[in-house]
């Protein structure tokens, strides 16, 4: 699938609001979900969709999924603080006192920290909590006030693609109305990108449709890509500078040299994703978005030949399968030494290693 860059300026996390963030698409995909569990019809007996396994207990190498089900409300402390460095339970408790909310209130909602990035995720069943998650400004941790700026995180099993050329008087409003409908089955939220002409849609799936209907009208849809994180205020790669731990004032953003006023410097820019000598977000940039994320593990569909023969490149793996070897050599009896004179030489040479192997007649030349 074709996939585009969207221009124009990256929206900053304070501007983002109810009408802007993806509280709608957990309303819509719940109503859409619901409405599809009432035409069904009732079963005799409730069955887990779940297969109960059974094995032994491993070393966990990754931390679980949060629950699908659950609004993800995303924090960026700012003003220094390191998520690293500060107690789960310290940084819980404060977002509680901060949002008003009590432990036996909250006692279902999940507080995951991400030192990669210096955020850290509270994650609550209740729409009305994520609410007054996003709504908190401030937090006081250690005898200091943090500002922080929340949003809601795009639900789980969800994928967004743009559109380009939207007509700029339309509001929020007139967009999701254009957007989400009938005609657009699987787009659960939609939105302006700042100031431009291209929207942001949401569909619940893992799917990006091929063309969206933006009022009767079509548009051809591209896959939405995520731009890599870098700190220019301390050149660490997975963070922003508004979230920094580590800010460096007189670190320049241009080269990431240390400076300052009475000590001038000549400034070559450098991008610190890829180390190349273009500024940071430029275009040329060969790591600017992030990875797509699709299994690592190789595909075994190979494309045939037209003549037959076996791609080159492909592995030469087993042609029989597993255990055929073992059911002939069960089925078929030992053969005897009269019978294997009989048989050609190539067979024979299998079963009865007292007949001298057949020359080669091939003759190579001299060098």
């Amino acid at each position: 699938m074709d996939t585009s860059t969207v221009p124009g300026e990256d929206i900053d996390p304070s501007e983002v609001t109810e009408e802007r963030g993806w509280m709608v698409c957990y309303r819509n995909r719940s109503q859409k979900r619901l409405q599809a569990l009432r035409a069904e019809k009732p079963s005799q007996g409730t069955v887990s969709p779940y297969p109960i396994k059974q094995g032994t207990a491993k070393h966990a190498l990754r931390l679980p999924p949060l629950p699908r089900e659950h609004v993800k409300v995303v924090f960026r402390p700012q003003g220094g603080l390191d998520v690293s460095k500060i107690s789960a339970a310290i940084l819980r408790s404060a977002t509680l006192v901060a949002a008003g909310l009590t432990k036996l209130q909250a006692s279902e909602d999940i507080l995951r920290p991400n030192a990669a990035r210096n955020v850290f995720v509270m994650s609550t069943p209740s729409i009305e909590r994520a609410k007054t998650y996003s709504m908190v400004r401030q937090l006081n941790i250690e005898n200091r006030a943090y500002s922080t700026l929340p949003y809601v995180a795009s639900p789980e099993d969800t994928c967004k693609g743009v559109i380009h050329g939207i007509p700029p008087e339309d509001t929020p409003q007139d967009i999701i109305d254009n957007i989400v409908n009938s005609a657009n089955p699987q787009a659960i939220h939609a939105r302006r990108m700042g100031t431009t002409n291209t929207a942001l849609i949401a569909f619940d799936g893992p799917k990006v449709p091929l063309l969206i209907y933006y009022g009767g009208a079509e548009f051809r849809c591209y896959i939405h890509k995520q731009k890599s994180e870098a700190c220019l205020a301390c050149g660490a790669v997975g963070h922003r500078a508004d979230v920094c731990p580590n800010p460096t004032p007189s670190r320049c953003q241009g080269c990431g040299q240390n400076t300052s006023e009475d000590n001038p410097h000549s400034c070559t820019p450098k991008c610190p994703l890829c180390k190349g000598d273009h500024p940071f977000g430029d275009k040329s940039c060969t790591q600017r978005f992030k990875p797509p994320s699709f299994s690592s593990k190789p595909s075994n569909i190979q494309i045939p030949r037209q003549d037959g023969a076996q791609h080159p490149s492909a592995p030469r793996g087993k042609t029989t399968p597993p255990g055929f070897r073992k059911q002939r050599a069960a089925a078929d009896p030992p053969a005897s030494t009269e019978e294997n004179l009989a048989l050609p030489v190539h067979r024979a040479l299998r079963t009865d290693p007292s007949i001298p192997p057949r020359r080669s007649t091939i003759q190579h030349p001299q060098r």
